[in-house]
């Protein structure tokens, strides 16, 4: 493949995301990305977003139940008041991440990353988070029952 049929590729590739999700998107070393964008309020229920990049993205208020998050990157995005109710979110990044007041209830987080993340009043009950860490995560006034929380990594956890 020359480099003008790849430009062409690259360029589907973008499109056929886009029109998957119904949001703009851009691709980054191969991944959808939507890296530092404001999608306040945004509805991607039932979505398809495995390994996407939300890397700084204002998402607060987003709705997100019954995606599929698995593997996704959403270190440092504002993701307060966010519903993810029923989400996979297996293996996925929220470093240093804003969920205050989320919606988390039943959610997949097994092997997520929550370093530093603001988790404060969200709603964890039902929750899977086998092998989460959520070291220095502050958890004040969070509702976590029902929640699997074996081998769940709280090192300097603020509760």
């Amino acid at each position: 493949m020359n480099k003008k049929q790849a430009d062409l590729f690259e360029k589907f590739k973008q499109k056929m995301a886009e029109k998957e999700i119904g949001l703009p998107v851009f691709l980054y070393n191969g991944k959808k990305s939507a890296i530092k964008a404001d999608l306040k309020g945004v509805d991607l229920s039932g979505k398809d977003l495995r390994d996407f990049i939300f890397a700084g993205a204002n998402l607060e208020g987003a709705n997100f139940e019954g995606s599929n998050l698995e593997g996704a990157n959403l270190n440092r995005a504002n993701l307060k008041g966010a519903n993810f109710k029923n989400t996979q979110c297996r293996s996925s990044w929220f470093r240093f991440a804003n969920l205050e007041g989320a919606n988390l209830e039943g959610g997949q987080f097994a092997q997520c990353d929550f370093f530093q993340a603001n988790l404060e009043g969200a709603n964890l009950s039902k929750c899977n988070f086998i092998m989460a860490d959520m070291g220095e995560a502050i958890l004040k006034n969070t509702n976590y029952l029902e929640a699997d929380q074996d081998m769940f990594y709280t090192d300097s956890a603020i509760f």
